[in-house]
């Protein structure tokens, strides 16, 4: 192997620095390495654990991306996260023209187009404080969970 790598303690087979067990043995890993010092992102998936080097993750960067349900849990590299709240967030404000207008057809209570709203109103604030104090921890050099909230 070109690159540095672990050897497994029980087989002697050579695994790459990220592998949890060993391919030929099954044997589960007990040491993390860090990252090589030119590398700056490190996801772990099986820990779902996301982690940047200190200092390299703009909170300015997140701050104007809060402003778009989502976006800043995009730059945070909390994909899932941001999926759901972008998908709620719109469902709620573009769709509740579309719930007025087709009420009576759906057999729908007006009642949902509030809820709706608060809902939206609800969820903008939310995710631009947790966009921004994740942010926060990851330019801090923190490890953060992939659905990991504030």
């Amino acid at each position: 192997m070109s690159q540095p790598y672990k050897e497994c303690p029980q087989c002697k087979m050579p695994a790459a620095l990220q592998e949890l067990t060993c391919q030929r043995c099954g044997h589960v890993f007990r040491t993390a390495f860090a990252p090589p010092p030119n590398q700056t992102v490190v996801i772990q998936r099986p820990g779902k654990i996301i982690r940047v080097a200190p200092g390299s993750h703009s909170t300015t960067t997140a701050l104007m991306l809060c402003f778009l349900p989502g976006m800043a849990q995009y730059f945070n590299l909390q994909y899932k996260k941001a999926n759901i709240i972008a998908l709620v967030f719109w469902i709620c404000v573009i769709c509740w023209p579309l719930i007025f207008l087709f009420s009576g057809l759906l057999h729908l209570p007006l009642v949902i187009m509030p809820i709706m709203w608060i809902t939206a109103l609800v969820i903008w604030p939310v995710q631009f404080v947790d966009g921004l104090m994740i942010a926060g921890k990851l330019n801090r050099g923190e490890a953060v969970g992939y659905t990991e909230w504030f």
